[in-house]
């Protein structure tokens, strides 16, 4: 998965929406792991981090959709 603005990454790397989505899945399951074992403060933090990567995924796709929403309009308003 990859996204505009990201073609100058080596191949191979998704890029930092690839690396936000592997994240938070990786720390979802790390907090869930923390809570079972009562590490209270490692699970609030790995839950910081799970939100955090979804922020940074939220504010991805509204930049995306902005992006996508003004070229549309831009190909609109020129004249054939």
């Amino acid at each position: 998965m990859t996204f505009e603005g990201d073609d100058d990454l080596p191949i191979g790397d998704g890029g930092p929406a690839e690396a936000a989505h592997y994240i938070k899945g990786a720390v979802h399951d790390l907090a869930g792991l923390a809570r079972r074992h009562r590490l209270d403060l490692l699970a609030y933090l790995l839950d910081m981090a799970h939100l955090e990567a979804e922020e940074r995924l939220r504010l991805r796709l509204r930049a995306l959709t902005s992006i996508s929403v003004s070229k549309d309009r831009d190909n609109r308003q020129q004249p054939d």
